[in-house]
């Protein structure tokens, strides 16, 4: 059974890897460019939630984005198990955001015990046993696991070394001066954590939250205009057949000189790196200029006719808003074409609809957000089909002034 760190080596994949950082550096960038801050802000409380559903969608969790988006509302709605799951991990990952935001690093035990501990507090109770084979546990939040553990074909460290192994885990993969080198060495820290298992459960999760934090921290998420778990769950037999690769031994003379299979782990942080180059592309590609303005004209032809107060010439509003980011209220007649009266009825039905937000009720500037609710319109694809409900198929007054106004936005 494991107990030394030198039992994890290698612990950074190949140099070869490096181009492909490179490019996921160039790539996230350009989308950061094209995005107008405060709309990339909005769109990063959109994000939340897909983190959230993919995630947990991995573990074999289905939860429902508006479910989820309702509960954020009002928690003391809902008593389902996925519903508390879904917004456990979307608040948790809220704070890490905050914290970032204050200074404080993610290169910490303090924050990765930090981490376990903020998601499992506010899961059930029900969700905190683990049932295994020869016995059950409960999961502590917080603190390393008590017990020594196999998963799968993978026997775990001695629980009794988890303490020393994650101390020299997070000295191990602090960012170096090379931004490329950091994401490569992100990659292969997103392993070796799952490889280590250090807590009872959830270090599937709270793998994919650090691995997060860590590539915020590196410079390559913006606000958070994209996400590494839409790409691993649309991949999930390859993500989790990567993951249990990287555990072999090594594989002969020609793989590497440490005790694992450097082979196997290239595979791995390259897969990782391909997947976050793809995600980066699908929002590039979500923000194309013609494409964007094609869907929002498709959208507002259908809430026209199904959300009362609603026009076709409410796209031109919600597209100003998103490629500049704010407007002023008394820009609403210039921009739609339309009478002054006319114009502000029309945003005022936006507002409270939630397909704009102000900060407040007679805030003078308007800006984009994403409600769950027209995810579909605006961003096919960011979740599969029939697991979010496009406006079209009817709006309940409790959807205005949706989780946009709720969710606290990043600064």
């Amino acid at each position: 059974m494991y107990e030394h760190l030198e039992q994890m080596s290698p612990f950074y994949p190949s140099e070869r890897l490096t181009d492909l950082a490179i490019e996921l550096i160039e790539k996230s960038s350009a989308l950061e460019g094209r995005v107008a801050s405060r709309t990339a802000r909005s769109i990063a409380e959109l994000m939340l939630h897909a983190n959230s559903y993919y995630s947990n969608l991995i573990e074999g969790q289905h939860t429902r984005p508006l479910e989820v988006e309702a509960n954020l509302r009002n928690p003391a709605k809902t008593k389902n198990e996925l519903v508390e799951l879904g917004t456990a991990h979307i608040r948790t990952e809220q704070a890490a955001r905050d914290k970032a935001e204050n200074g404080e690093s993610p290169y910490d035990l303090h924050f990765i015990l930090w981490l376990h501990k903020h998601f499992y507090d506010r899961l059930p109770d029900s969700m905190k046993v683990v049932k295994g084979e020869k016995k059950t546990g409960n999961v502590i939040p917080g603190e390393w696991r008590q017990e020594d553990v196999e998963v799968g074909q993978h026997v775990a460290p001695k629980y009794q070394a988890i303490p020393e192994l994650m101390k020299e885990f997070v000295e191990l993969y602090r960012p170096v001066n090379n931004k490329a080198v950091t994401l490569t060495r992100i990659a292969a820290a997103h392993h070796r954590f799952v490889w280590i298992h250090p807590f009872l459960d959830g270090n599937g999760r709270v793998g994919r939250l650090l691995t997060h934090a860590w590539l915020r921290a590196a410079g390559v998420m913006g606000t958070g205009l994209w996400s590494i778990s839409r790409g691993l769950a649309r991949n999930r037999e390859a993500y989790l057949a990567r993951l249990q690769n990287a555990d072999q031994p090594r594989q002969g003379d020609l793989d590497g000189r440490g005790n694992l299979s450097l082979r196997a782990l290239d595979e791995f942080c390259e897969f990782v790196l391909k997947t976050a180059i793809d995600q980066v592309e699908y929002m590039r590609d979500s923000f194309g200029l013609h494409t964007l303005e094609h869907r929002l004209q498709r959208a507002f032809a259908e809430f026209a006719i199904s959300i009362p107060g609603i026009r076709e010439e409410g796209w031109r509003l919600v597209k100003e808003a998103i490629n500049q980011g704010e407007f002023e209220r008394g820009d609403a007649s210039r921009i739609t074409g339309l009478g002054e009266r006319v114009a502000r009825d029309l945003l005022s039905s936006l507002i409270d609809h939630a397909l704009l937000v102000s900060d407040s009720p007679r805030g003078r500037k308007v800006y984009a957000t994403f409600p769950v609710r027209a995810v579909s319109w605006y961003f096919p694809e960011l979740f599969p089909p029939g697991d979010v409900l496009e406006y079209s198929k009817g709006l309940d007054i409790d959807s205005k002034q949706s989780a946009a106004h709720k969710i606290p936005i990043a600064r």
